[in-house]
């Protein structure tokens, strides 16, 4: 994987971010690639710093991608496509997105 090798600080091949080059505010994603970096290279500590929303998110993210891997038909995949797939659980992350964006921005995180 790329992110363990390249900096994402330091290298001109990584995407930056056209919120923060444009308003100079941080957007909710932002610290996204150095986190996946500071992560792939055993810096869970620095890796979180970049970006706090990441705590609460990851294990979503990963019932999402797990419901995914399952096979059709297993009935672990449609609990959690309940789960999951549920319209609030999905606007409650979405909103708490968007409330963490300005958050960061006015705490300065």
């Amino acid at each position: 994987m790329i992110y363990y090798f390249v900096n994402p600080v330091a290298s001109v091949f990584v995407l930056k971010c056209p919120l923060k080059f444009l308003t100079g505010w941080d957007c909710p994603s932002c610290g996204t690639q150095r986190f996946l970096h500071a992560l792939l290279n055993g810096q869970i500590y620095e890796a979180f710093s970049y970006n706090w929303f990441l705590i609460p998110v990851l294990p979503y993210i990963s019932l999402i991608v797990l419901e995914w891997l399952l096979p059709y038909g297993n009935s672990l995949k449609a609990w959690l496509k309940a789960k999951v797939g549920n319209k609030w659980v999905a606007m409650g992350y979405l909103t708490s997105y968007f409330i963490w964006g300005v958050v960061r921005n006015i705490i300065g995180v």
